[in-house]
C-alpha cells in the first residue's frame, strides 16, 4: 500500500516505528507521539497485537523496550488489553520493515498499520512495501505540532536518510538500466 491508501479489510496489528529518545534516555516527543496514536487506534480498530520496533539505543536498552515501558507507564495502560511484541534488531527503516515482516509472517497475518512521524511516512511506505503486504502507513501527528527545533532535526534526517536511500539503491538501478 501507499501513502494515503487504506486497507479494504481490517488491519491485524500495528507496528510502531522506532526513533531517537531524548538525551536522558526518555522517549521523545515524536516516539511519545507514535506511542499514543498507536495505542489509540489499536482501541478504536480493536486490535490486540502491536509490534514495537526498534533496536539499539544509546542506554542500554533497545528503543523497542523504552517504548514497552513508556507505555507501560501511562495513566491510559491497561494491563492485558494489547499483546505487545518487541522487535529488538532493526537499526533502521529498512531493517524495521524486514523484521517486522518475518513477525507477521509467523503470526500468520498479511494486514497492518504503521505508525511513524509525518515526515517518515514516504520512506517508511517504500521500505514495507518491498515485502509484499498490506500495510498503511499513518502519521502520528500533524507536522505542525513538531517544536520548532524537533521539526528542524527531522527534516534533516529525513532527507539525509533519503539521500542514503539513494545512494544504497543507486547500484543495482544501473545495472538494470545498463541491461
Amino acid at each position: 500500500m501507499t501513502r494515503g491508501e487504506s486497507t479494504h479489510a481490517k488491519p491485524e496489528l500495528i507496528i510502531v516505528l522506532g526513533t531517537s529518545v531524548n538525551k536522558d534516555g526518555s522517549p521523545s516527543f515524536g516516539l511519545t507521539r507514535r506511542l499514543e496514536k498507536a495505542v489509540a487506534l489499536a482501541a478504536s480498530w480493536g486490535i490486540k497485537k502491536i509490534i514495537l520496533s526498534g533496536g539499539r539505543s544509546h542506554f542500554g536498552r533497545t528503543e523497542a523496550e523504552i517504548m514497552f515501558e513508556t507505555i507501560r507507564r501511562s495513566p491510559h495502560s491497561v494491563p492485558g488489553r494489547f499483546e505487545f511484541i518487541l522487535e529488538q534488531e532493526s537499526r533502521n527503516t529498512r531493517e524495521n520493515a524486514k523484521y517486522s515482516t518475518a513477525i507477521m509472517k509467523k503470526l500468520n497475518t498479511t494486514k497492518g498499520l504503521v505508525v511513524t512521524s509525518p515526515y517518515h511516512v514516504g520512506r517508511a511506505s517504500k521500505e514495507f512495501a518491498r515485502f509484499g503486504l498490506e500495510i498503511t502507513v499513518i502519521p502520528a501527528f500533524d507536522p505542525s505540532e513538531y517544536p520548532l527545533k524537533s521539526h528542524m532535526k527531522a527534516l534533516s534526517h529525513e532527507y539525509l536518510a533519503r539521500l542514503v536511500h539513494i545512494l544504497r539503491e543507486l547500484p543495482s538501478t544501473l545495472l538494470r538500466r545498463l541491461s
